[in-house]
């Protein structure tokens, strides 16, 4: 226990007695599952979190962070389509501040495995789908419930959102849609026990996915139409039947909007979960 000390310079790592080698691996063990009664907790914290390794609602948590600009709404309609890809170093700063001494154990351990990458891509892009959901700005600009099934329909619109576009890249979109889907579950799961409702959670979370389910069908089907159903849908879905059709209809442009910018949004930044929703000024 103690603070990390720095680890030996790349020059010399694989001339060094193994046990030295072995220490490096500890430290790094030490810097992936932290103690709490560790000093440098918080720099910890962050890594853990931009590097993919708090799934669900802590996952959920860091959305937080991320920019709250709100596209002005009668502008969604008239605006020409951004692509939401976030470059590398956005996405992952401590990643790119590491060693090459640590990147060699973050391989050993199987950081850079499919499986693993393909879990840290599903968490960035659940981030990104909930991070709406935590925005003031953009709940007060749509009139949207401060609740938790607010925060449900509006998290089920953007993960529907990413699994619609998903379904264009083959094999390897299906996999991440599943990934992304079960980090989806995960929280809500997780949500759901902050309410107090632990002793129902199966039950609530079998009618969440039904409702989820049925709200992506009726998005499905509307969004071929010109205008009309989706605004319905999302008075359903994500009003619950109890705003004004005005405000879903400024939702709908900022739905068809998004659906736009991720179709101009480059497949590998899709795939790497480097996607941000909220980044557009």
């Amino acid at each position: 226990p103690g603070e990390i000390k720095p680890l030996p310079s790349t020059r010399t790592r694989f001339t060094q007695p193994k046990t030295k080698r072995m220490a490096c691996c500890t430290r790094l063990h030490n810097l992936m599952f932290f103690n709490p009664q560790h000093s440098n907790l918080l720099w910890r914290v962050s890594f853990l979190r931009q590097a993919g390794f708090r799934p669900g609602f802590g996952s959920a948590k860091t959305a937080r962070s991320f920019s709250s600009k709100v596209t002005t709404p009668r502008t969604w309609s008239t605006a020409m389509y951004e692509s939401l890809e976030v470059g590398h170093r956005q996405q992952s700063t401590e990643l790119y501040s590491l060693g090459s001494a640590h990147r060699l154990a973050l391989r050993f351990c199987g950081f850079y495995s499919e499986e693993s990458t393909l879990r840290r891509a599903a968490n960035r892009l659940y981030v990104s789908a909930s991070a709406q959901s935590s925005n003031g700005a953009f709940l007060e600009t749509l009139k949207i419930e401060r609740s938790f099934r607010g925060d449900f329909g509006i998290i089920a619109l953007h993960v529907w959102m990413l699994l619609r576009r998903m379904r264009a890249e083959g094999s390897a979109g299906k996999e991440l849609s599943q990934a992304m889907h079960n980090v989806f579950q995960d929280d809500i799961e997780q949500r759901i026990c902050a309410e107090g409702l632990a002793v129902r959670a199966s039950k609530l979370l079998r009618a969440l996915e039904r409702s989820f389910y049925g709200s992506a069908v009726a998005y499905d089907e509307a969004i071929k139409k010109s205008s009309g159903g989706l605004t319905e849908a999302l008075l359903r879905n994500v009003y619950f039947c109890e705003g004004e059709y005005e405000q879903a209809r400024v939702l709908e442009e900022y739905v068809r909007y998004k659906i736009g910018c991720l179709g101009v949004t480059a497949s590998d930044a899709l795939l790497e979960g480097r996607v941000r929703f909220s980044n557009t000024q």
